[in-house]
């Protein structure tokens, strides 16, 4: 679910993004795939609220 909103995000972002998301989908999500998608949706948040101004 991060994943997708988280592609919303410049192409810069995609591709630091994909690579967590893929591995989150085929691990059925471990403590460490999780802690780096919140990461990852945390910077796509500032990005995206930085986009909006």
């Amino acid at each position: 679910m991060l994943a997708l909103k988280a592609r919303r995000v410049t192409p810069t972002q995609r591709v630091t993004l994909e690579v967590p998301a893929l591995k989150a989908r085929r691990v059925t999500l471990t403590l460490k795939a999780q802690r780096v998608m919140r990461k990852a949706s945390l910077k796509a948040q500032r990005v995206m609220r930085k986009a909006r101004r």
